[in-house]
């Protein structure tokens, strides 16, 4: 099984916002314009409002934009960008928990996988469609771990 990403969704939008913001910050350097044609506010305000745009969205990129694999006995996540590759056994984890997030933008399921009593990835309900599908298919495969 592999996972899904929700494109109409967060993980559609990431993306889209850091090439936009990118956009913007060429067109500031291209046009330079003058502090009266942008309202009275320098240009180098737009450029740092873009370039914390930039990094934050970056951030949720490198967090969460994973792809999922999972076999009968492994599931593993790679790197949407970064093409990094990590693979847990099935046997080597203790299993996992679930909670509901509550953001201000809606309600999310996010499972916990544990490994030696740590988390070691979440999968949220915000990035992957087939989300169910991932929750059935690792509830048959490991432990639900009680709320500590």
């Amino acid at each position: 099984m592999r996972s899904r990403f929700k494109l109409l969704g967060d993980a559609g939008a990431m993306p889209l916002l850091f090439i936009g913001s990118l956009v913007v910050i060429v067109g500031i350097f291209i046009e330079n314009p003058t502090p009266e044609s942008m309202g009275g506010v320098p240009q180098e305000f737009y450029m740092m409002v873009m370039l914390v745009a930039n990094v934050v969205v970056s951030f949720q990129m490198l967090k969460n934009l994973n792809i999922i694999f999972i076999s009968d006995d492994s599931i593993s996540f790679r790197h949407f960008l970064l093409r990094t590759h990590v693979k847990y056994s099935f046997s080597d984890l203790d299993g996992f928990n679930a909670c509901l997030a509550k953001p201000r933008d809606g309600v999310f399921d996010i499972l916990y996988l544990k490994k030696d009593g740590k988390v070691v990835k979440q999968v949220s309900s915000k990035y992957y469609s087939n989300f169910p599908e991932i929750r059935a298919f690792l509830s048959h495969k490991l432990n639900y771990l009680k709320q500590e």
